[in-house]
């Protein structure tokens, strides 16, 4: 293999540690060939890289340990400075770690000679080969380590023994660590594959994907190159052979060092989410990080890890070498098939069975059993009452015991106080609260239907939260007690910061805010109540547990409730590393004057409140007007305002506000409202009770229906909309007003198709379409009636999802149509054990679904007949 043109000096021989902080803002580690390239600049680096010998050799003083610990800590590369300098001192350390007891048997006669020189040769030999047959490459300056260790070795043999066997001993040493080396260098290099002397990693018979902390995909065919930037993900297809070149931390540099061949079979895997090298050799992947991360590979492993925590998943393991870099290093291995050996410099290798989880703290080492179940809440959400379905899955009988752990996902710590509930057909079991490892303890009869909800409370003072979880679905099943064991993995839940101000900007204490999900295509409301909170004396809040995905058509909103004014702010989308202070200012109370009403008579006026569509929450006032027709309404914010007419609120109209004074508006609509909104509100006049105050929910009463989208039949109608000639540009929402009054939505058209549904039986009805802007187009019944938009849709038929896919699709799915002339339309349907997991109402077609937990899957459909669905591989879908 070829060697790079400046290898790193070793903390062993005369050099120290260098590495690169031209581009170093955020402390990413550097590349490993950037520590020879580059000296260091920082007086706190060059101070710690002075000491990392002595650190690993553990000659520091306490307070010099510490402070090497917290600068590794914060300066990603000094961390990996320090897990390579820990790796080459334990490599040396296993080359030449000696018998004491067999030491001194050796006697004045010259045995002592042979036993020392052979015992030193022959361990030599050993190790360079190990290791020339692990690292591919001669390590840097390994025969000045080699005598160095074997000084240090040789001034720890009495006086009086080693003039018998200095010089033997010496050169033995030197000509076995030199040749050997040699020789394996010659023999590489003669026999070496043209592709590996290229730079860059050589994929051979490669299936699965190297991901370096991201989610951007980009596929490699074979033989091809790319360049990986940062925070991207590379997916290997199936033929093999490819090559890649993994950028830099910061994309402005390659990784021209570190030369290894990826060798993957079988479906097998290398998976490291790091910031950090990447070494992989010949099967035998080593990694160099400086932040955790999770690895799944096959072959033998070597673990170089700096200051901090590692949850390594291994599986079809052999052999682990784990070198930790610091005492404060903490590492997780969980082998789920197969045997794992632990390796450590001077000890016997520790075996580690499948189903076993092997926890190592510095010195300190413990093996405990794998959860046979494991829930992670990697998508938290507050009242996830979309993730209670059918347990199916479960299989218990009788009355079992088990052991529940709650731990922090990033980390694997245990989470203290966190309260768990647990809930079956015939009992609530719980609230438990997990002790201070965060472990709980609970017995569970007949749980083939059983559901968890875990909820943590923040430390006073503290920003660092884990989001509800659940309920969600045990996958519980009957077994061995010692494998009755179950795990949960939080992510911690950053709060959302606000504060809530009055129009002179003073904060608004004791306001109610709670977040809210605003579906805005079907005009719905979902308030989190679990979530809400009332702001401080200074108008300032924090919200949890806030969803972290919403679909498309949802936004995030927060509903302020103060002073009797709602007020209804949208929260804007943020990125995991989002910070700011959400602002929201409160309009003072109007008094508004009312004239043209119906004179001394009892009446309702209702507002909208600004910020959510569709009048989905309103405000209601009762007002009385005096014998003039005027009345004087108190506390109004700055939402539209109707009244609502008739013996039983049959008409709504607007009341034309002109600053404090308001009118009643000649027509039933204002020019540029949508004409659906009328039909809302005169539901929600109707079913509001006129004692009610504050807020109401538009499902309160409403004859609006839950919105769907409606499967055309044979006499289906087919719309194009368009405006001036050409087809409308953007989204725009169809609705159809039935003759008894109520709406009901039919169908996005996104302006590159026709949109086809199901017009009503009964006479007459209007269809209407709402555009992004506000506009509002209309279509009688009579259009329908004259023959030219009816066409002859064949009939609909139905998808299923197979046993693989019930679990990941129960929930609302949306079946997308690829083809035909409604290729582009949307549609809503659950899969869940109530409807058998089939989504009936298809159109003929090919259609692509992205099912609940993000994964998509695919079918086609025939006419009047039923299609599987197909799942899609992760690596396909961008």
């Amino acid at each position: 293999m070829n060697r790079p043109d400046h290898d790193p000096p070793s903390s062993f021989g005369e050099g120290d540690f260098a590495f690169d902080q031209s581009h170093g803002r955020e402390h990413q580690p550097p590349d490993p060939s950037d520590l020879a390239r580059h000296q260091p600049d920082s007086s706190r680096c060059a101070l710690a890289r002075g000491l990392l010998r002595d650190y690993c050799d553990g000659e520091l003083e306490a307070l010099d340990r510490r402070q090497v610990e917290e600068h590794a800590h914060a300066c990603r590369g000094c961390a990996l400075a320090l897990a390579r300098c820990e790796r080459e001192r334990l490599l040396v350390d296993r080359a030449f770690d000696e018998d004491r007891a067999a030491a001194a048997d050796m006697t004045a006669d010259g045995a002592g000679e042979d036993t020392l020189a052979q015992t030193f040769r022959r361990r030599v030999l050993a190790e360079v080969s190990a290791i020339m047959l692990e690292e591919q490459e001669t390590p840097p300056q390994f025969t000045g380590r080699v005598m160095e260790r074997v000084r240090l070795e040789w001034h720890r043999v009495p006086s009086w023994r080693r003039a018998l066997v200095r010089f033997g001993a010496f050169r033995a040493v030197l000509v076995a660590a030199v040749l050997v080396a040699a020789a394996f260098v010659l023999g590489r290099a003669s026999t070496e594959d043209d592709a590996v002397r290229d730079p860059g990693f050589v994929v051979r018979e490669a299936r699965g994907a190297v991901v370096v902390a991201g989610g951007v995909s980009t596929t490699v065919a074979d033989g091809g190159t790319t360049i990986l930037p940062p925070d991207h993900e590379l997916v290997l297809d199936e033929t093999g052979s490819a090559r890649l070149i993994l950028a830099d931390g910061d994309g402005d540099g390659l990784t021209q060092k570190d030369r290894a061949r990826i060798l993957l079979t079988g479906g097998d895997h290398v998976r490291a989410l790091a910031r950090g090298g990447l070494e992989l050799i010949d099967g035998a992947p080593r990694i160099a990080v400086a932040d955790r991360f999770t690895l799944t590979l096959p072959g033998p492993t070597v673990l170089a890890l700096g200051p901090g925590s590692y949850d390594v998943a291994a599986r079809h393991v052999r052999r682990f070498d784990a070198l930790i870099g610091a005492a404060s290093s903490r590492l997780r291995i969980e082998v789920a098939e197969g045997v794992a050996e632990l390796h450590r410099g001077g000890l016997e290798p520790l075996r580690i069975g499948a189903g076993k989880v092997l926890h190592v703290a510095g010195a300190d080492v413990e093996v405990e059993d794998a959860p046979s179940a494991e829930l992670l809440a990697r998508h938290p959400r507050i009242g996830t009452r979309d993730l209670v379905a059918d347990a199916a899955q479960s299989t218990l009988d009788g009355t079992t015991s088990w052991t529940g752990r709650i731990v922090d996902s990033s980390s694997g710590h245990g989470i203290a106080a966190a309260s768990v509930e647990l809930v079956t057909r015939t009992a609530r079991i719980g609230p438990l609260a997990s002790d201070a490892d965060g472990w709980f303890r609970f017995s569970i009869t007949d749980a083939r239907e059983a559901y968890v909800t875990v909820r943590v409370a923040a430390p006073h003072g503290g920003d660092v939260e884990y989001a509800a979880f659940g309920p969600a679905p045990l996958p519980l099943r009957n077994g061995s007690p010692e494998d009755r064991s179950l795990r949960i993995a939080l992510d911690p839940d950053l709060p959302l910061r606000g504060v809530i101000v009055d129009d002179r900007g003073a904060g608004v204490a004791n306001a109610r805010v709670t977040p809210c999900v605003v579906d805005e295509l079907f005009a719905l409301v979902d308030r989190l109540e679990d979530a809400s909170v009332s702001t401080g004396a200074d108008g300032s809040f924090a919200l949890r547990g806030l969803p972290a995905s919403l679909d498309a058509r949802q936004v995030l909103a927060v509903l302020v409730e103060a002073r009797g004014r709602p007020r209804v702010a949208r929260i804007p989308q943020r990125g995991p590393d989002a910070t700011g202070t959400l602002r929201i200012a409160l309009a003072d109370a109007r008094v508004v004057a009312l004239s043209g009403l119906p004179a001394d008579r009892s009446l309702r006026v209702l507002q909208e409140v600004p910020g959510l569509p569709l009048a989905a929450v309103a405000d209601a006032f009762d007002v009385r007007s005096d014998p003039s027709g005027s009345a004087e309404l108190r506390g109004v914010g700055t939402g539209s305002l109707w009244l609502v007419e008739g013996e039983n609120g049959e008409r709504l109209r607007s009341l034309a506000a002109d600053g404090d004074r308001a009118f009643v508006a000649s027509a039933e609509a204002a020019p540029g409202r949508l004409l659906h909104q009328m039909k809302r509100l005169r539901s929600l006049a109707q079913g509001i009770d006129s004692s009610a105050a504050g807020v109401a929910m538009a499902t309160r009463g409403t004859r609006f229906e839950r919105s769907r989208a409606v499967p055309p039949s044979k006499d289906a109608a087919f719309l194009d909309l368009r405006e001036d000639g050409r087809p409308v540009s953007g989204a725009t929402r169809v609705f159809v007003e039935r003759a008894d009054g109520s709406v009901e939505f039919v169908g996005e058209w996104d302006g590159r198709s026709v949109l086809a549904f199901d017009p009503p039986a009964d006479r007459p009805f209007r269809v209407f379409a709402v555009g992004n802007d506000g506009s509002v187009g209309v279509l009688e019944s009579t259009a329908f009636d004259a023959g030219n938009t009816a066409i002859e849709v064949a009939g609909h038929g139905s998808a299923e999802a197979p046993d693989a896919l019930r679990v990941a699709g129960q929930g609302l799915c949306v079946f997308e149509l690829m083809d035909g002339p409604c290729a582009g339309q949307r549609f809503w349907r659950s899969l869940d054990p109530t409807n058998g997991y089939r989504a009936e109402g298809l159109l003929p077609g090919t259609y692509r679904v992205v099912l609940p937990d993000g994964r998509s899957a695919a079918c086609t459909i025939a006419a009047g007949r039923s299609a599987f669905l197909a799942p899609v591989a992760r690596a396909n879908v961008r």
